[in-house]
């Protein structure tokens, strides 16, 4: 619309999951899930070379929405023969609904055959983690064949309101004093992501263009309590054959 100016997108996407029970997890009967996410967004162009966006995002999730296989430890947990601790699966709420909102500025640089990106995504959640996400990326042309892409990326969020390392009572000895929900996943904790990348595009030919890419990403915890070893660093490679008709 807008004489080519403005692009309006929306879009709708329902998912289905049954997740089945195994002896290695928590999860002791097959469960389900659905959820529904709705994207509303507006692209405009604000001059030859800029083009802001700006899109939002609506989900919920119900159903089984525990990771079976993550394990919490109360005060009062009983010892097994051994005299190890028993370990309960974790509780999560049945419901779960997120908005998020992501704004991108995106400018060329006709002096340098390149374009340079910023993006800046806020997210909030009914566990109330509230997420800021930074990005910066540059797109350098060499000649008609190869674009190069260095990146960088900021992630930083709050904790879920039922996360911890170790909770009070028990489900079993001491209901009373056990939380309603809880739950040890490191992912759910106060946290920041760093992620550094460098891609390649080369174009083989008019309909052909092929894909490299490395990420190096590492993650570090923010509440002092959380062992910094749970949290995990990566090295990642994409490789891509892409073919335009």
């Amino acid at each position: 619309m807008n004489e080519k100016n403005t692009t309006l997108n929306v879009g709708w996407a329902h998912s289905y999951d049954q997740v089945l029970s195994n002896q290695f997890t928590y999860l002791k009967h097959r469960a389900s899930k659905n959820s529904d996410d709705l994207i509303l967004g507006v692209s405009q162009l604000l001059g030859p070379g800029t083009i802001f966006s700006a899109n939002g995002t609506f989900s919920h999730e119900a159903g089984y929405l525990n990771d079976p296989y993550r394990s919490v430890v109360f005060d009062e947990t009983n010892l097994d023969a051994n005299a190890r601790v028993i370990l309960d699966g974790e509780k999560r709420p049945s419901s779960r609904d997120s908005q998020a909102l992501l704004l991108s500025l995106t400018q060329a640089v006709p002096a340098l055959n390149a374009s340079v990106e910023g993006t800046y995504r806020y997210y909030h959640d009914s566990y109330d983690i509230m997420a800021n996400t930074f990005g910066l990326a540059w797109f350098q042309k060499f000649a008609t064949t190869l674009v190069v892409s260095p990146s960088f990326r900021y992630y930083r969020q709050d904790a879920a309101r039922f996360y911890a390392i170790q909770f009070p009572g028990d489900p079993a000895n001491d209901p009373g004093r056990a939380p309603r929900y809880y739950s040890s996943d490191y992912r759910l904790s106060s946290l920041q992501t760093f992620t550094l990348g460098l891609e390649a595009n080369i174009k083989l030919h008019e309909q052909w263009d092929f894909h490299l890419g490395y990420q190096r990403y590492w993650m570090r915890g923010l509440d002092h309590k959380t062992l910094q070893v749970t949290y995990p660093s990566a090295n990642i490679f994409t490789v891509g054959l892409s073919f335009n008709y």
